[in-house]
């Protein structure tokens, strides 16, 4: 076990279509320092840093490159990059309500 907990220290995420942060507050919640997470949807910004002490990045993920990424992740050893299926198209909110 002690190489579980040495690790944890080493490790870093960052979150694709973070949202407001569930996610990352679970990877937070078992020791996983997260760095950033990214969604298109700017509204989220607020409760996502609070809630994730972690930068919000407002950018569509196709348009990031794998230096935006390296530099998001910092010095850490191991880096993780997660992500869930964005929640607009599973839920009743839409950015294109009527």
């Amino acid at each position: 076990m002690e190489f579980m907990s040495s690790a944890k220290n080493e490790i870093s995420a960052v979150d694709l279509f973070c949202g407001i942060g569930g996610l990352s507050f679970g990877l937070i919640q078992s020791g996983i320092k997260v760095t950033a997470g990214i969604d298109i949807d700017d509204t989220c910004r607020f409760a996502f840093e609070e809630n994730c002490n972690a930068l919000f990045v407002c950018k569509r993920v196709e348009e990031l490159t794998k230096t935006n990424l390296l530099e998001l992740f910092g010095n850490s050893k191991y880096k993780v990059l997660a992500g869930c299926a964005p929640c607009q198209p599973f839920s009743n909110y839409t950015l294109n309500a009527d």
